[in-house]
């Protein structure tokens, strides 16, 4: 009888005595059941998002170092770490870290005429002078100003999205003065790449002096011991980590001179996690590794120096250094001041500086 009588209503239109409206406190269960719901899958959904972000960047990651492998195989040299012509010009050795791939980066002046990583000259770092965006983009136009008075500005916007890296959020906290000055600034944006390359050094002693790589920086990657190992290319956030002072490994402190052990820090990740960075190696091959400080210091066979040196720097499945390889001497020169590079030249974009993040190992 009753569902005659409710199928009747349905026809006739009308409202069955028996059919009710949620009541407020019905209302108010479903309501914070949703608002649970969400609260629990919201940072599951945060976590895919930022795990997918970091195995983007591993890709780019991969892809710069296996163009750096292409690059070598073409190159008289071997050399997977490419230099452009403006070594010539700055000798120092910390622009080499970014000439390899990428555009013109605005630099601590945000002004891209005067930036040290643009295209401008003499600085020569914009899209057409970096030699692997000839690999990875064989059939772009890159940029270039025509006339004395061509303006680089356009090279910042060129669209490389290999030398993103989608995690890269601007100033990590431990790098140089001129980036700490506009930290949300991207290091893509900065530099003209989220990506630094393996430019390690062993100075002779006296300031202005030739110094010799103990990397795949100038080297022949046949002439790479550990190619598993070492590595060739990383995120930018990592460029400093494995300067740190780590405690759990137990090396030596005191012994080693500027710049190679910076003292306690804490090496910002861009992927949420303290320490820990994609990298590329020598081999071809890129992951998400632990670099925290390094396990040896010593000092290296054949140096003529009056002042020790960290040469080797190494953790558990990765290292900096390419010994037993000879140290072969570069194009470049020791530093002038302890505080970064040629003073009165270089400004803020070539002075090192140390802000402390609190995090976990």
């Amino acid at each position: 009888m009753n569902a005659f009588l409710s199928r009747a209503y349905r026809l006739s239109g009308m409202k069955s005595p028996h059919c009710r409206g949620f009541t407020l406190v019905e209302l108010l269960v479903v309501v914070s059941i949703i608002a649970l719901l969400i609260s629990i899958l919201l940072p599951s959904l945060q976590g895919a998002r930022d795990n997918a972000k970091s195995v983007k960047c591993a890709v780019n990651m991969r892809s710069i170092v296996q163009a750096g492998l292409t690059y070598a195989s073409e190159d008289r040299q071997e050399w997977g770490i490419p230099v452009n012509e403006a070594d010539a010009e700055f000798p120092e050795s910390w622009r080499s870290n970014y000439s390899f791939g990428g555009k013109s980066g605005t630099g601590a002046t945000g002004v891209v005429s005067s930036s040290y990583f643009s295209g401008a000259s003499p600085r020569f770092h914009g899209s057409i002078h970096r030699p692997l965006n000839r690999v990875l983009y064989p059939k772009a136009n890159f940029y270039t100003a025509v006339g004395p008075f061509g303006s680089w500005l356009p090279d910042t916007k060129e669209d490389l999205p290999v030398y993103e890296c989608p995690g890269d959020k601007g100033f990590p906290g431990m790098h140089m003065k001129g980036w700490a000055g506009r930290p949300q600034d991207t290091s893509y944006d900065y530099f003209g790449t989220a990506y630094s390359a393996n430019v390690y050094l062993v100075s002779s002693a006296g300031a202005g002096q030739p110094v010799r790589s103990n990397s795949p920086y100038q080297r022949s990657l046949s002439r790479v011991p550990n190619a598993g190992n070492t590595i060739i290319y990383m995120e930018n956030a990592a460029r400093y980590a494995a300067y740190a002072n780590n405690s759990e490994l137990n090396q030596p402190t005191n012994n080693c001179w500027w710049p190679y052990t910076y003292g306690n820090f804490t090496a910002k990740g861009w992927h949420k996690k303290n320490w820990r960075f994609n990298v590329g190696f020598c081999d071809g091959s890129a992951r998400k590794i632990k670099l925290k400080g390094h396990t040896l210091v010593e000092y290296g066979p054949g140096t003529i120096e009056a002042v020790n040196r960290c040469i080797l720097l190494r953790g558990p499945d990765w290292q900096i250094d390419t010994l037993p390889g000879a140290l072969l001497q570069t194009n470049k020169i020791r530093s002038q001041d302890i505080d970064g590079h040629t003073p009165n030249r270089d400004g803020a974009d070539g002075q090192f500086l140390v802000v402390d993040h609190p995090g976990s190992v």
